[in-house]
């Protein structure tokens, strides 16, 4: 027969605390592990239809593509920082140099493929680099931010979705 024990203890890291005071620390990690979760699905979703605007592939846009994989592949890690380490701003600027490199490449896969005239007639370039790159810019312009006010930081991220969203709108 199961007995409740009085001793469980979980190991958060700072040392070993009572279930009740460990809880609370384990927010921060919790909801970094869930941002992760959706930019990795987001990113790897965003790289399944970006070969829909190419006509055709060589080998530099493959190697481009195996690059573009990289960051993605290094968002839990950095995301994980940010969760263990909130207040830290070089946590905040790991992410954001890791989400930079890979929006900078996924731009430089868009206008290689429009200078090798692998991409689709229908494809607006101007439009789509300039909806992609707004994610971009909002980041590196934010980086020194972080320094500041961390929570700024990250509040800035998150408007550069409707910005992205309103540049494809009008353009």
């Amino acid at each position: 027969m199961y007995a409740p024990r009085d001793d469980f203890v979980l190991n958060t890291g700072g040392g070993e605390e009572s279930h009740g005071q460990a809880l609370p620390n384990l927010v921060p990690v919790t909801i970094a592990f869930a941002i992760s979760i959706f930019v990795v699905a987001l990113y790897r979703w965003e790289h399944h239809k970006l070969p829909r605007n190419f006509r055709g592939i060589d080998t530099t846009l493959v190697k481009m593509n195996f690059l573009y994989l990289v960051p993605i592949i290094l968002i839990p890690f950095v995301s994980e920082a940010v969760g263990q380490f909130p207040e830290n701003p070089w946590a905040w600027v790991m992410f954001g140099v890791t989400m930079t490199i890979l929006l900078v490449v996924r731009d430089a896969m868009i206008v290689y493929t429009w200078l090798r005239s692998l991409l689709r007639e229908d494809v607006t370039v101007r439009r789509e680099f300039l909806r992609q790159s707004a994610d971009a810019i909002v980041i590196v312009a934010s980086l020194p931010l972080a320094f500041v006010h961390v929570d700024a930081t990250w509040l800035l991220w998150v408007l550069s979705w409707p910005i992205g969203q309103l540049i494809q709108r009008f353009y």
